[in-house]
């Protein structure tokens, strides 16, 4: 019905019809299990004590706020951490833990609008289910990973713990000297304190609390040769050797990235780290994607067909994301699906460019329709759907974000064209680059263009 009608007028009102069904995310005011958007952070630091051999770990926050109401009281994300001393500004809060991992702290006095300073000290545990910070043992050694999204970051430290709270962070790690400690971003200074040593890295871009990341432990990397980005292929100890097709395949594929979008990778370095126990495929951590290491690492001498496409397909699909996802992120879980799309779709065309002989059609021929498969179940549910604040949003990963949304994209780029869907792309990351945006901002661009192409 939808695309019928827009055959006869035109693109944009198409599009205004998809977006009436997918754009309007719930406002915080309406759930009370959401941060209230008028006391916002602007920057994050995080000094963190980590030794993988612990079972626990401190470390001490500070968040700039802006305040744009008065008033005596505001929340934020910790949830199982032992909080301990919170100031704002050098005024003690009291603290009390809510549901959803929300704690709301309370000043004796009123705070007034203006810019304020929020520090907390805390303990916690490293956690042993592969989310938040967690502690992973294998062939009697010890490491440290992360995995917060979507909303475990507020299991590992405090913090605003939104999509739509997009800050720079500063992160500074104090680990045993004999250990290596990855994050985000290059290490801007390390300074050697006994046994173990300080590494301050430089303050990232705007990013959320999700897509925070860090790892510590012995490891071992190769190098990227002719990446973009500096970057290097890291695993646990002995097991580089497997890390080397990688290390092959991922400079062509941002390169190839970095032409379709007409824009350079957005951020300082890019590595990738194989993971020994992972709950996902891999994740898009600016700076230091995750991977299941049974898709990175691969013997380049023993490698079925398959796997070297799902090797290939995973690479492009997590650094697709450093620009959908990461320069460019959504405001609220509602749009995750077509975060997801994205990277499907952009995997599937970018991959076939590289390498046409591993005819990555027929792959996403086959991603499509399995997601057709489900979409015809009784029980199934939008591609998208809205989510509140207290919600399971491990739901919205599912084969019809993935497949059917990069159907629907596929949809688009075939009715506007081409050279028109390009461009849309690349006007959206210039109008929205380190900020946040909702599908609508996508559809806009695309109307734009969809009507620019009509004769």
């Amino acid at each position: 019905m939808i695309f019928s009608i827009s055959i006869r007028v035109g693109f944009s009102t198409f599009i205004s019809a998809v977006a009436c069904g997918v754009s309007a995310a719930n406002l915080p005011v309406d759930d009370p299990l959401r941060l209230d958007p008028r006391i916002k952070p602007i920057t994050q630091s995080l000094d963190l004590q980590l030794d993988p051999e612990a079972n626990t770990y401190t470390g001490t926050t500070r968040i700039e706020l802006q305040f744009n109401t008065a008033t005596n009281r505001f929340r934020f994300h910790a949830q199982g951490i032992q909080l301990g001393n919170a100031t704002l500004d050098g005024q003690t809060l009291a603290l009390t833990a809510q549901k959803a991992g929300l704690v709301s702290a309370a000043a004796a006095q009123v705070i007034g609008p203006g810019y304020h300073l929020l520090e907390i000290a805390f303990t916690n545990d490293f956690s042993r289910d592969g989310t938040g910070l967690y502690k992973v043992e294998t062939e009697g050694k010890a490491y440290l990973f992360t995995q917060m999204e979507p909303t475990d970051a507020r299991t590992a430290f405090p913090c605003w713990d939104e999509p739509g709270f997009k800050i720079p962070w500063r992160l500074t790690l104090t680990v045993p000297k004999n250990l290596e400690a990855v994050a985000n971003i290059p290490v801007a200074g390390t300074f050697f304190l006994g046994e173990h040593k300080r590494l301050e890295y430089g303050r990232t871009p705007p990013m959320p609390s999700y897509l925070v990341a860090m790892a510590v432990g012995p490891f071992e990397a190769i190098p990227i040769p002719g990446q973009a980005v500096p970057g290097r292929i890291l695993t646990v100890a002995g097991k580089t050797a497997l890390g080397k097709m990688a290390a092959q395949e991922a400079p062509a594929l941002l390169a190839a990235l970095e032409r379709y979008f007409g824009l350079p990778h957005p951020f300082p370095k890019l590595d990738h780290i194989a993971v020994p126990e992972f709950n996902f495929g891999a994740m898009e951590n600016v700076g230091l994607i995750t991977y299941k290491d049974g898709l990175l690492l691969l013997d380049s001498g023993d490698t079925s067909l398959s796997s070297r496409q799902g090797l290939i397909t995973v690479l492009t699909h997590e650094m697709a994301h450093m620009w959908f996802g990461n320069l460019v992120t959504m405001q609220w879980w509602d749009d995750l699906w077509l975060n997801e799309a994205f990277a499907s779709w952009m995997a599937a065309k970018i991959a076939g460019q590289v390498h046409p002989e591993l005819r990555f059609e027929l792959q996403s021929y086959y991603t499509v329709r399995g997601a057709r498969g489900n979409d015809v179940q009784p029980s199934v549910k939008p591609v998208r759907r809205p989510f509140k604040g207290g919600d399971n949003l491990q739901e919205a990963f599912d084969t019809l974000s993935y497949g059917k949304g990069q159907a629907i994209l596929g949809m688009i780029e075939g009715w506007i064209g081409a050279t028109n869907f390009q461009a849309g792309l690349k006007r959206y990351f210039v109008q929205n680059s380190w900020g946040n945006a909702r599908a609508s901002d996508l559809w806009a661009v695309f109307a734009e263009a969809g009507d620019e192409a009509l004769p």
